[in-house]
């Protein structure tokens, strides 16, 4: 069974809680930490972050407060603003059910943004006398890692934005691709227009990162992938297997 796919952000002081919640998942999942190979040289910030968003089934970011900000006259600790920005970032893609934020449990004032209002963060122990970041963690990850184990992959199910699936009214007409015509391909990939974009199915399987890399978002009504036209060419070229169906 493959791992799900974790990313987690923090500011560089929060380096060293980001690195202690890898320790914590690192048998549930994939994680990787955001110093860790995901911002390449001589490639902006935010490509490298979409590119890794492109491929995470979840995102973790430690809110610690690393700033002070005086908003109408009261002076608050602040969440680094890149670190709100990324979860923002995730959330839109992965919905908030996969987007989980940490915070200490003396935060006291610390300000958070007024949209995160009614999503309960997670809390760590931060002033422990042994300084065991992993245990302080560990309560948590527990947390997080049960919810890795119930949605699993973010590409292997249908994911709406506020994490409830679709109930369809019984009179509901479905809509469907097109008919494939008669020389439809029982084995492989296929390729087929589908409203602005174009359909892949097929045995997708193998190939799930390679459409995934390719801006791919898979659709459980239709099980199958959506593409967009600019991505056409790009996806082809990575599975030269695949079939167009006119």
């Amino acid at each position: 069974m493959v791992k799900p796919k974790v990313f987690i952000g923090s500011s560089s002081e929060g380096l060293s809680i980001a690195n202690a919640i890898h320790s914590n998942l690192t048998r549930q999942a994939e994680c990787t930490v955001w110093d860790k190979g995901v911002f390449i040289p001589s490639t902006s910030t935010l490509s490298s972050l979409i590119n890794t968003l492109r491929t995470s089934d979840f995102g973790i970011f430690v809110f610690s407060p690393d700033d002070i900000t005086i908003m109408r006259e009261m002076t608050n600790p602040t969440v680094r603003d890149n670190v709100i920005f990324e979860l923002g970032l995730f959330i839109g893609r992965l919905g908030a059910e996969r987007c989980y934020f940490l915070v200490p449990e003396n935060a006291g004032t610390m300000h958070l943004p007024s949209d995160l209002a009614g999503i309960t963060p997670l809390v760590y122990e931060n002033n422990r006398s042994d300084g065991n970041l992993t245990a302080a963690l560990n309560p948590a990850c527990m947390q997080i890692g049960n919810q890795l184990e119930k949605l699993k992959s973010f590409q292997d199910v249908n994911i709406t934005s506020d994490a409830a699936p679709i109930q369809k009214p019984k009179d509901t007409v479905r809509r469907t691709p097109k008919k494939v015509s008669s020389k439809e391909v029982t084995e492989g990939v296929t390729i087929e227009s589908y409203g602005k974009g174009y359909l892949v199915k097929g045995n997708t399987k193998p190939h799930k990162e390679k459409i995934k890399e390719n801006g791919g978002k898979w659709n459980g009504s239709l099980q199958g992938w959506i593409i967009s036209p600019s991505m056409l060419s790009s996806l082809k070229a990575a599975i030269p297997s695949a079939s167009m169906i006119s």
